[in-house]
């Protein structure tokens, strides 16, 4: 713990002040306060591409560019294989690709575009293919195409 300087009476600081005229407040309270932010300064620049690396996943995330910020994480993370801090943001920001793409297929395969739904399907299966949705919506996807073949083949015979 580091202790606070004494004040010292005027006179004292007169000498102490002409002893070092360039350093006048040398060791006192504000000096220790400086080192302790310019250290952390120091550290936060040596481990900036790492600490950056989630921060800028997540602004790209936030304006939609979701596959760019998962890029930038694997990325970082093929740079620093270890650092949990980035395998966690690049598994969360994976999980929220898969199930935005499954979201939006679902949404496709309601409105009976059933190639797109199919596209988004296999872009999530690529990501993800334990993710348990993906199960329910080849499914559906099966049943729409065997539905869509059987009004072809109704309407050719007709």
């Amino acid at each position: 713990m580091m202790s606070l300087p004494l004040p010292l009476p005027h006179a004292t600081r007169r000498t102490a002040a002409r002893a070092c005229p360039r350093r006048p407040h040398h060791g006192g309270p504000g000096h220790a306060l400086l080192l302790s932010l310019l250290f952390g300064l120091l550290v936060g620049l040596v481990a900036g591409c790492a600490s950056t690396a989630p921060e800028d996943a997540e602004r790209l995330a936030r304006s939609g560019r979701y596959e760019e910020a998962r890029q930038r994480l694997a990325q970082a993370l093929r740079d620093q294989p270890d650092n949990p801090t980035l395998r966690n943001a690049h598994a969360r920001t994976l999980d929220h690709i898969v199930v935005l793409a499954l979201s939006q297929a679902e949404l496709a395969l309601a409105a009976g575009r059933l190639d797109e739904a199919e596209l988004l399907a296999g872009r999530a299966q690529a990501l993800d293919a334990s993710q348990p949705r993906l199960a329910a919506l080849r499914s559906q996807l099966e049943q729409a195409r065997a539905a869509q073949r059987r009004q072809a083949a109704e309407r050719s015979a007709a």
